[in-house]
């Protein structure tokens, strides 16, 4: 997936912007894990990341 943050996706809350930005990586990362076969224990991981 090639997507990385653009200032347009702001909302102009500093936070809210800040937890977009690790979101959007977790996404990627997940992307990127699926994609290189990645086991279900690293899929797993990212997953729980992504629900904390």
């Amino acid at each position: 997936m090639e997507i990385s943050w653009d200032r347009k996706f702001e909302v102009g809350h500093e936070r809210i912007d800040f937890e977009h930005r690790i979101f959007l990586g977790l996404i990627v990362d997940l992307d990127t894990a699926i994609c290189a076969g990645a086991s279900k224990e690293r899929l797993s991981r990212i997953g729980r990341e992504v629900e904390a």
